[in-house]
C-alpha cells in the first residue's frame, strides 16, 4: 500500500505536469524554450561523439536537475495552498 505521502506527492506531480503542459501549449516562448531544452538534452545524450560515460554522466545530471525542480515545484505548490487558505482566514471567507 501506498504510504500518503506517495500518493499526495503523486497527485501534487500530475497536477503540476498539468499545469507546465497547458502553459506550453498556450504559451510560445514557453513551448520554444522546452522543445529547445528537449533538443539540446537529445544532442547531448545521444552524441556519439561524446565518449559513453560523459553521455551517461549528462543524462544522470539533467535526470536529478528534473527531479529537483520536481521537488521545489510542490514545494512551492504546497506554500502557495497553506498561503491561500491564510488569506481566505484573513478575509474571514473560511474559518
Amino acid at each position: 500500500m501506498e504510504s500518503k505521502e506517495n500518493i499526495v506527492n503523486s497527485a501534487l506531480d500530475q497536477i503540476i505536469l498539468r499545469a507546465l503542459y497547458d502553459i506550453e501549449q498556450s504559451d510560445a516562448p514557453a513551448r520554444e524554450a522546452a522543445e529547445k531544452l528537449s533538443k539540446l538534452y537529445d544532442s547531448l545524450v545521444f552524441d556519439k561523439k561524446l565518449d559513453s560515460d560523459v553521455r551517461a554522466r549528462v543524462g544522470q545530471y539533467i535526470q536529478q536537475s528534473v527531479a529537483a525542480a520536481a521537488f521545489e515545484f510542490r514545494q512551492i505548490y504546497l506554500q502557495g495552498a497553506k498561503d491561500s487558505i491564510i488569506a481566505l482566514r484573513e478575509l474571514g471567507v473560511i474559518k
